[in-house]
């Protein structure tokens, strides 16, 4: 029970600021006001005609690569040996740069050479010419209408036989002719989104001449370039890798305003401003720590049955590691030469092993184009379809407005029938497709097509030799690579934006387009399902909220059910076991996500947790209602919080669309946080526990969520069905058991010590010699799990590793064994519910001015001024606080609500001021304020216009306030300092140590509780001894962990 809440509260603080974003952007109705409303050049006056990105800065700018590498970077680019159309780019290289007007005048020579370079290779094209004013126009409609007829034609087959037999073959090479006419509609779009690697330039190169000059030409032709690319934006594998800003940086800085970048496979959006720098707009939150840890789960499983499948793992040779975690996705590299069929067996396995575990994200299977490298896997949580809805969306463009280019546009799929359909074999014979015989190669690259999901019906231009067919506007272009784009591109800015107005096909003059249509082959693994109405919408936050709350209400009653059978010191070792309750809960709701409708699956969800709600009761009633039940009933209390945080999520992408995922998901974490200070802190939900009797607590939610299944998922959402995936049957996991069952026995021998020992330190202690003897244990504390071979960045994981234990050790223990007796030492069996249910709000209130207080959202408009978003957010936070104290704390007093208010406007001036190093090193003293109502209750005579109630409240919000963002900026600082290529494992041990921590934090907060009757205050003496010596430790932090940052923004607060 208490890892599952801590788990909740250390990712709601991880995706805070985006969760603010997310509240904003789907229930305002406000217009967001762009930082930037056009700063267009003399030189282009149409580059207004696409809005710029509105400036949602939820990260600072990317990290710059060092000097050196900046330098050798901008030479990378040979200009000595410029091309004729080049030459005034080259003379823009070697001229003064302090000597802007020559430079900008070098450039216009540049570019006109290009644009003029086009106009010849455009008319002398069959079926072209130029028309008025210089404009390539197409010849007679007559040239291309007839294959152009031949070629929907043969799409349309192709695409109803994919979507009646899951048999995907690639559209053919078009013509020469069909080619020109493409390239005469393109001259008519404004908008870009092109890949970069094969398809703009070479891959992982910067940017060449020819390349910076096309870029250039567009841009100066008042249209915009959107550039999406796998890649990422800043340094996340090998050091050595070029990013896709450093493969920009052969464009003068000055020139690349307005670019439009979609990084790190479409989760990062980015432009570029008029200082030459890229600035992050909007960044998908990367794959969290539980599904990290699954992922690594499902990874060994397939790694063990690698050999059946007459391969292994690649030995790490060539510098491609074996394997490779990263923010959003794993890849498991096989040897050289492994044989297809081997490789898309492994990558079932894959999808198996991860169905089993709840996680449904797309694997695909890729052979090298070079057959002396490694063929791999891959499973991501993105694909180039987020970043293009989040910049159609900015852009208020539509399919019209748009060209998609790139070279992968196909993956190819087969299925053995067992009998054709009439229409599906006509259309075969049409097709010339043998549907009995499976193709040679059954492994492609589709990353590119996705960008064509993200904005469907969009001219969409292969130069890769295929393309999938069922993009309804989808040609393959003769030629390949960079070549190809090239011709493209200049053609596009063959016809400015100016002859598009004065032609009436300004898209950017239009009203903003309609939503895209959803994609035709969309299905339950997309990235995002199809739109859904307001009452689904209302029906899914109903059961959410709903269930929420029945959570915080059991939470709050479970302590008071609990210690009257067991006593304080079998409550803490209830709360160490109950650890364990969201690993159990994963796998059967894993199932339950990946085999069932939406509908089903919810209900089956909601009234799973109704039965083991009763459950609890049930036992009070027949009076079989010991420590074991009662641990079976924490279990119970983790599956339900597993379910609402992290299950629930597998089915919010099946019920909204893909460009609304980011604000959905940001609500629901929001959500908690909301509830938690709502109605602990201020309604006092804990009232209902004192007014009732604990169990009926149980059963109130038991029957709660009886009616959401009744009443809320049946009649209003829709049961979206997903196929069973097909493959090979389970993979054994005795091999996990088979090297660690001296361990295991160890482990289940010290549960099953407690009916003599009564104490959870020998559970802890098993769980660490275990954790101890597994090998990624080991690399870790030796450094081997850590980037970098210098001895100081060896230590950093270790180090960081004893940070967050050390901090757990502080929190939990205090939050859920040290609140639950407090609150009733203080308030009695008639207030001890409200009260408990008040410290844990108190907490979260903490957390949310520190939230509040790094929060950057958009302006907006209200009332007719413009007001920053975080600011009205940050007066809510002000607003909630006077609420508090004037409702409950103090209640009618005025000034008292009023100075509470400019108390916690006081506190989000000094988080937002917090670096990184001072939110450490400051960390044990927002923890010693334990002391404030210690030395209340012993001397009440010291401070009498305090309760022990109001010091407790006040001691609290500081505790909550430190620990959200200390606790995220050390894990991000432990992520960054680990291999990518094992950051699973790493991930792991570190929250299995983390665990440990915690269950040590009982055992010895329990054994100290025993010495004293009352235990408190006394046990606050202990408590706050306990937290000077933390505070010691984490003065010292910076010392131990390089590189935190002195100055800029906590690191907490960078969503990486």
């Amino acid at each position: 029970m208490p890892r599952t809440v801590s788990s909740a509260l250390s990712t709601l603080r991880r995706g805070v600021s985006l969760a603010l974003a997310g509240v904003l952007v789907l229930v305002s109705t406000v217009t967001p006001v762009s930082a930037d409303q056009g700063r267009n050049r003399s030189a282009a006056p149409a580059a207004a005609i696409v809005s710029p990105l509105s400036d949602i800065r939820l990260k600072p700018p990317f990290l710059q690569t060092s000097a050196s590498r900046a330098e050798g970077l901008r030479h990378a680019v040979d200009f000595s040996r410029p091309q004729p159309i080049l030459g005034a780019i080259h003379q823009l290289h070697m001229a003064d740069s302090a000597d802007p007007v020559r430079r900008e005048s070098h450039i216009g020579d540049a570019i006109q050479g290009s644009r003029a370079s086009s106009l010849l290779a455009f008319s002398d094209r069959p079926g072209t010419g130029l028309g008025d004013n210089g404009i390539p126009v197409a010849g007679r409609p007559s040239d291309a209408a007839s294959e152009l007829k031949r070629y929907d034609a043969l799409r349309d087959d192709l695409s109803l036989i994919a979507e009646k037999t899951g048999i995907v073959a690639s559209l053919p090479v078009v013509s020469e002719t069909v080619f020109n006419w493409l390239l005469e509609r393109a001259s008519r779009k404004s908008v870009v989104f092109s890949d970069f690697d094969d398809t703009l330039d070479l891959y992982n190169a910067v940017a060449s001449a020819e390349t910076v000059a096309r870029i250039l030409a567009v841009r100066e032709a008042g249209k915009q370039m959107v550039i999406i690319t796998d890649r990422p934006y800043k340094e996340e594998r090998d050091p050595e890798e070029v990013t896709i800003l450093e493969s920009l940086e052969s464009i003068p800085a000055r020139l690349r305003e307005g670019i439009i970048l979609g990084a790190g496979r479409g989760g990062s959006v980015l432009r570029y401003g008029a200082d030459g720098k890229a600035q992050l707009l909007y960044e998908e939150p990367p794959l969290a720590v539980v599904e990290v840890e699954k992922i690594r789960q499902a990874a060994e499983g397939v790694k063990a049955r690698l050999a059946e499948l007459g391969t292994e793992l690649h030995d790490g040779s060539g510098g491609i590691p074996g394997e490779s975690y990263l923010s959003y996705s794993y890849s498991m590299m096989l040897k050289a030469g492994t044989p297809q069929s081997a490789v898309l067996a492994a990558a079932q396995l894959l999808r198996e092993e991860l169905s089993r575990r709840g996680i449904a994200y797309k694997v695909t299977a890729r052979l090298a184009n070079d057959p002396v490298k490694p063929p791999y896997i891959m499973l991501s949580k993105l694909d180039k379809s987020v970043a293009v809805r989040h910049i159609v969306e900015r852009l208020k463009i539509s399919a019209d407005d748009v060209v998609i280019v790139g070279d992968g546009m196909f993956a190819p799929k087969w299925v053995e029938l067992k009998e054709i359909l009439p229409d599906v074999a006509a259309a075969a014979q049409r097709a010339g497709l043998d549907l009995r015989k499976a193709p040679e190669k059954l492994t492609g690259n589709d990353t590119d097509r996705n960008m064509e999901l993200g904005l469907p019906g969009a001219l969409t231009l292969s130069v890769g030799g295929t393309a999938d067919p069922r993009m309804k506007n989808a040609f393959v272009l003769p030629g390949k690579g960079p070549a190809a784009t090239r011709r493209l591109l200049d053609a596009v800015a063959s016809l400015p934006s100016q002859a598009l107005q004065r032609r009436g096909e300004d898209a950017g003059a239009r009203a903003p387009a309609s939503p895209p249509v959803p994609a035709r082959s969309s299905g339950a693994h997309s990235m995002g399902g199809e739109p859904v109405g307001k009452k689904t919408t209302v029906a899914y936050f109903s059961q959410l909220m709903l269930g929420t709350l029945t959570f915080i209400a059991v939470t709050i009653a479970y302590p008071f059910v609990a210690v009257p059978v067991v006593g304080w010191t079998g409550y803490a070792v209830l709360m160490a076991f109950g650890l364990m309750a969201g690993i159990a809960a994963g796998p059967v709701s894993g199932w339950i996500i990946d085999r069932l409708p939406t509908r089903t699956g919810m209900a089956i969800n909601t009234l799973s947790r109704a039965a083991l709600l009763m459950a609890l009761p049930a036992f009070h009633y027949f009076g079989v209602l010991n420590f074991w039940t009662l641990l079976l009933a924490s279990l119970a209390d983790g599956w339900l919080l597993s379910s609402i945080m992290t299950t629930d999520g597998a089915f919010v992408q099946r019920l909204f669309p893909s460009r609304h995922l980011s604000a959905v998901n940001s609500l629901r974490f929001m959500s908690y946080l909301i509830l938690q200070v709502a109605f602990g802190l201020i309604l006092g939900l804990g009232h209902i526990v004192d007014q009732w009797n604990p169990f009926a607590v149980f059963a109130g939610a038991a029957g709660i969520n009886l009616l959401i299944a009744l009443l809320v998922i049946f009649p209003f959402i829709p049961n979206v069905a997903v196929p069973r995936p097909r493959g090979p049957g389970p993979v054994r996991k005795d091999f996990f058991l088979k090297k660690y069952w001296k361990e295991a026995a160890l482990f289940l021998g010290s549960i099953a010590s407690y009916p003599l020992l009564h104490s959870p330190l020998p559970v802890a202690a098993a769980l660490l010699v275990w954790i101890a003897r597994t090998d990624a244990f080991k690399a870790l504390w030796s450094g081997a799990g850590a980037q970098g071979d210098r001895p100081e960045k060896r230590g950093r994981l270790r180090n960081s590793m004893l940070y967050l234990a050390l901090a757990a050790l502080m929190m939990y223990p205090l939050q859920y064994f040290g609140l639950p007796h407090i609150a009733e030492t203080v308030a009695g069996s008639s207030g001890k519910g409200l009260l408990l249910g008040q410290f844990q709000g108190a907490l979260f209130f903490g957390n949310l001015i520190s939230t509040a207080a790094e929060a950057e959202l958009p302006k907006i408009k209200l009332l007719g001024r413009t007001v920053a978003g975080q600011r009205l957010v940050q007066a809510a936070v002000a607003a909630l606080a006077a609420l508090w104290v004037f409702g409950r704390l103090m209640p009618g007093n005025v000034l008292a609500a009023g100075a509470a208010a400019l108390i916690a406007t006081g506190l989000m001036g000094i988080a937002h001021r917090m670096t990184e190093r001072n939110w450490l090193r400051f960390f044990g003293v927002g923890f010693s304020a334990v002391w404030l109502p210690f030395a209340v209750w012993t001397w009440p005579g010291m401070l009498p216009f305090l309760t022990v109630q109001t010091a407790m409240f006040i001691s609290l919000i500081p505790i909550g306030m430190f620990y959200g963002p200390s606790y995220v900026l050390l894990f991000n600082y432990f992520q960054s300092n680990a291999k990518k290529d094992n950051l699973g494992s790493m991930i792991g041990i570190q929250g299995a140590f983390f665990n440990a921590a915690i269950s040590i934090g009982y055992g010895l907060l329990a054994l100290a509780a025993g010495h004293w009757t009352p235990a408190f205050p006394a046990l606050l003496a202990v408590i706050g001894t306990a937290y000077l010596a933390g505070e010691f430790l984490f003065w010292k932090a910076p010392a131990f962990l390089p590189g935190l940052d002195a100055q800029k923004e906590p690191q907490g607060f960078k969503r990486r």
